[in-house]
Order: structure tokens, then C-alpha cells, then sequence
């Protein structure tokens, strides 16, 4: 169990409906990181993100449905990004997923991720995967991808002087098409704490692939 900070949040909508959040989550991190860790969640509970305990993070809750948190070291600032909030490029985690913006979701994971239902109705990839990037598909509806120091690739953060590890998950229409969604996760620390973006990103993994 971690626990529990949730971000000041912005809202896409006026009075959204604002549950009762838990202190504390469960979680599959290493017992070892545990007491380096905690939780950091939008004010509405939709997304979960592990990362440094102490930190500072913002979030924000789309009229659409999609959300955002990022966290960052206490001295630096959230900034607003196309993915919700990123940071300087240096230290952060950062999660944000799609809803009801099919173009959106394809060009989330088209770089890494095949969509050919997007492509047909969207064409060619806005953007390519750069050189230097390493990707792996740990299934075929999920992409881990690396991008070294001063590499700006899929993560968001990236290009700073920290390696930016990350996910992409697609979870692709079905009979509903209003169904589909894209989950992208980055962690960018020193190389150091390596393992806590490993902790960090394979509880993303198990909580929304």
C-alpha cells in the first residue's frame, strides 16, 4: 500500500461530480521502494501515478474524459503540454490517456503501435518514431519504449540530460468505438533511479493495459 496525494486539478467541465478518494492504494511495487513511493492522482480518481514521495504534481480532467498527472521534484513547476502537464526535461512522471478523440488516440500510438482502422480513416502517421529511440511490445496492444538523454522521442518528457522510459497502450475499438482508449506513461530520472521508473511503470502496466 502507498500512499495517496492528489493534485490540484483542472477541470474541462464546471461542478464535476468529485468522489470520495481512498489514503491508499494498492500496488505491486518492490517492498524495498515502497517507502520512496507514493500515489498521485486527479482530484475525480481517474488516474493513478507512482513516483517519488515529496514531490509536487498537477492534473487535469478533459470534457472529454481524458486525464492527466504529472508529478515533479518540489522547485520545479508542471507545465501545460498537448499531453495535459509535462516538466522542464528534466525530472517527472508523467501519465495521460485518451477518450473520446479517435484522432487522439491514433496519433497516440501510431508511431509505436500498428492501428490500421486509424490509418484508414486518418492516413499516414503525424509523426516517426526518431532514431535512437528503443522500443520492445511486451503484447501486441503495448509498446515500451527508451529514449536516451537528449533524445526527444515518444516521451513526454524526453530530450533533457535523463533517460525517458515509457508506455503506450492501445486499447483498440470494438463494437462500441466509443470504447477505445490510449494510456502513454513516462518516467524520466537519473539513470540512478533507474529502478523506480520500473516500479513506476509496471504498475501502470497492470492497472490499464
Amino acid at each position: 500500500m502507498l500512499d495517496i496525494v492528489v493534485c490540484p486539478t483542472t477541470f474541462g467541465i464546471t461542478n464535476p461530480e468529485l468522489p470520495h478518494l481512498p489514503t491508499r492504494l494498492g500496488t505491486n511495487v518492490p517492498a524495498a521502494l515502497a517507502g520512496r513511493l507514493s500515489v498521485y492522482t486527479d482530484r475525480q480518481g481517474v488516474l493513478y501515478v507512482i513516483a517519488p514521495a515529496g514531490w509536487r504534481c498537477a492534473a487535469l480532467d478533459a470534457a472529454d474524459g481524458s486525464p492527466s498527472v504529472t508529478a515533479v521534484p518540489l522547485g520545479t513547476s508542471p507545465q501545460p503540454s498537448v499531453r495535459g502537464f509535462t516538466s522542464d526535461r528534466r525530472e517527472a512522471v508523467a501519465a495521460s490517456g485518451t477518450s473520446a478523440c479517435r484522432g487522439c488516440t491514433y496519433a497516440l500510438v501510431c508511431p509505436l503501435l500498428p492501428d490500421p482502422a486509424g490509418a484508414a480513416v486518418y492516413g499516414a502517421c503525424p509523426h516517426a518514431r526518431p532514431a535512437g529511440e528503443s522500443v520492445t511490445h511486451p503484447s501486441s496492444s503495448t509498446a515500451a519504449f527508451g529514449d536516451p538523454p537528449g533524445i526527444t522521442g515518444d516521451g513526454a518528457p524526453a530530450g533533457g540530460p535523463y533517460p525517458a522510459n515509457g508506455l503506450i497502450i492501445h486499447h483498440p475499438p470494438t463494437a462500441n468505438p466509443g470504447a477505445e482508449t490510449g494510456y502513454i506513461e513516462t518516467c524520466t530520472l537519473p539513470e540512478a533511479d533507474h529502478a523506480l521508473c520500473t516500479a513506476a511503470l509496471n504498475d501502470f502496466l497492470r492497472r490499464y493495459e
